[in-house]
């Protein structure tokens, strides 16, 4: 398992590295570990998880449970890339969610079809991308207009 510095966590969950250290004094954020030579302190990546969970921030609000993440193979950047950039994202906000993958060149066999379908179902209300370019040729535009009828948006995982 992968240990995080203090730095690495208070930029994770958005706030300073002295924050980080006043928790643990208060005992809120407690180390997994502390180095009993340097007494620097390391934590997990289930902590980042945790916090986002347990506490909510209202900075995290508009990330709803109802969202889809949405990739596809395009030039900049591959499918699996994205994966791992919306799944760091989604699981920096406490949102367990698979990305559905599309695999097909045209919409009528596409996962963009079912992800419209679920749209227009009110299964969703959030798209989840790297980028607006991931959209099909041709139905980005269509994406953006069924979401602001919806009052949803896509939102850009950084």
């Amino acid at each position: 398992m992968k240990r995080l510095t203090t730095g690495e966590i208070a930029k994770r969950i958005g706030v300073s590295p002295i924050t980080i250290r006043n928790w643990h004094k208060s005992g809120k954020l407690i180390p997994e570990y502390i180095d009993p030579e340097t007494k620097h302190r390391y934590y997990t990546e289930e902590q980042v998880y945790q916090y986002h969970k347990d506490l909510k921030k209202a900075a995290y609000k508009d990330d709803m449970l109802e969202l889809a993440a949405y990739t596809r193979d395009i030039e900049s950047a591959s499918a699996r890339e994205q994966n791992e950039t919306i799944m760091k994202y989604l699981h920096n906000r406490g949102i367990t969610t698979n990305p559905i993958q599309e695999k097909h060149k045209s919409y009528p066999n596409s996962e963009l079809r079912r992800v419209v379908e679920m749209l227009l179902n009110d299964d969703i209300q959030n798209i989840v991308v790297t980028t607006e370019d991931v959209f099909l040729e041709g139905t980005g535009d269509i994406i953006k207009h069924l979401l602001d009828y919806k009052d949803g948006k896509i939102i850009i995982a950084e």
